[in-house]
């Protein structure tokens, strides 16, 4: 039982190639693969009640356009729909550029400086995201399609 929590403990620490935990326990990978399913699912039935998510752990929405870059890997399908035309993003019905500080009077310059408040809490949540799951940092995981 010991062993079988170790391969799930060490499987689950990011990135983990099945390889790897091949040669680290000596067992064939199909081995290790078994051993890892049947105690994901004893964890998840003895546990489940501590294993839901915990919404307010997430505060803010984390969806907002703000200009920060969270590299993915190529996408195999629909290329265009993850291209962001770096720095193209355009004023719309639905989304809001900051006003060019050159031109803008003194209400466009509060209405810059009121997007930034909110741009910086939206940067602190990407961090708080971030620090809990770990795998979002590594770009090649994160594939659309």
């Amino acid at each position: 039982m010991t062993l079988a929590l170790m391969i799930v403990l060490h499987r689950m620490v990011f990135p983990a190639r099945s390889v790897d935990l091949s040669l680290l326990f000596r067992k064939e990978k199909s081995t290790l693969s078994v051993i890892f399913n049947e105690m994901i699912e004893k964890i998840y039935i003895k546990l489940y009640p501590a294993l839901k998510f915990d919404y307010s752990l997430a505060m803010y929405c984390v969806g907002f356009i703000d200009g920060t870059f969270n590299k993915i890997a190529r996408p195999i399908v629909e290329q265009e729909g993850a291209y962001n035309g770096h720095y193209a993003y355009t004023t719309s019905d639905h989304m809001m550029i900051p006003f060019r500080r050159q031109m803008a009077d003194e209400q466009e310059l509060a209405i810059n400086k009121s997007m930034s408040a909110v741009r910086i809490s939206v940067g602190h949540e990407f961090t708080h995201i971030r620090s809990l799951w770990a795998f979002l940092k590594y770009s090649q995981t994160q594939r659309s399609g």
